[in-house]
């Protein structure tokens, strides 16, 4: 007659062989790489919100807000009337962009043009840029921050939500990226391009894919995207044409991604068969024994 020893050390063992397997699976997963630039939830929970009313005055509207969920701990707003405000104190129309509940919007009346910047560059005025320290002896915005987190980081990608008719027609968003060194990245992509990566709907600009200084022609290995001083976002309209204005657009997440994520390897199954198949033998083993 078997033992319930027998059963018991083959159950144990094939738990033992689970429980690796699961904290393998765990680890593998882990290893799937991000850095969240901003998910737009203020950690204030205050929102955030500027706006532009009138042609007259108040052509730049700019806000700063201390927040953990942005990338260096700030996140600047620009808003910038370019077209079709009324100079009528008494008029409603507005251009207006607004962080509130994990959403950043960007929202122009009708026949009204704006332009949105939306800066990381740590702690400085809204309206300015801090790409290269205040003095020599002090870092830009972002200390030297490596997007790519060792080169495991494939570019940055801006989760879109809900693009009016006129925002998926004739709108684009633009990223410029500072280094400590003086090189300025840029890409710009409309909002028409878009894509599903990772399960998500949005634009993604590829690091590679960038201009330096505005000269497409240079070499991919002299970007450097890790020592980054600062990084802005711009939102425009096409203003090629009036059918442009009244956009409005509205996201929630902007991460430098890995496009391929690491998938766990299937140690589950197989490891946890291994332990099944142990118990089997054992009692397969002891039944012969008190058959003889």
């Amino acid at each position: 007659m078997f033992k319930k020893n027998n059963v018991i050390i083959g159950v144990a063992t094939g738990v033992a062989f689970l429980t690796l397997s699961n904290s393998n699976s765990v680890e593998a997963a882990s290893l799937t790489p991000s850095l969240t630039i901003d998910t737009f939830s203020n950690s204030s929970g205050l929102s955030q919100s500027i706006q532009v009313r009138r042609s007259t005055y108040g052509l730049t509207s700019s806000s700063q807000l201390t927040t953990t969920t942005a990338l260096g701990g700030y996140r600047d707003l620009a808003l910038t009337n370019v077209s079709g405000l009324p100079t009528s104190t008494a008029s409603t129309k507005k251009a207006s962009a607004t962080v509130n509940q994990g959403n950043l919007s960007w929202d122009n009346d009708t026949n009204i043009w704006s332009d949105l910047a939306v800066t990381w560059d740590g702690n400085d005025s809204p309206a300015s840029l801090n790409k290269q320290g205040l003095a020599s002896s002090t870092p830009a915005g972002l200390e030297g921050l490596d997007i790519t987190k060792s080169s495991r980081l494939e570019g940055i990608f801006v989760n879109i939500l809900s693009p009016d008719t006129t925002a998926n027609t004739y709108a684009n968003l633009n990223f410029d990226i500072y280094d400590l060194d003086g090189r300025k990245y840029s890409l710009s992509k409309s909002v028409a391009s878009t894509s599903i990566i990772n399960n998500k709907k949005g634009l993604f600009f590829d690091f590679t894919k960038f201009t330096i200084n505005g000269n497409a022609s240079q070499f991919t290995t002299e970007k450097n995207f890790q020592n980054i001083g600062a990084i802005q976002m711009n939102l425009t309209p096409n203003k090629t044409t009036s059918s442009s204005k009244g956009v409005d657009l509205r996201f929630n997440l902007i991460e430098a991604i890995d496009t391929q994520p690491e998938v766990p390897e299937p140690t589950t199954s197989l490891i946890t068969l291994g332990g099944v198949m142990l118990l089997g033998a054992r009692t397969w083993k002891k039944r012969g024994k008190k058959e003889r």
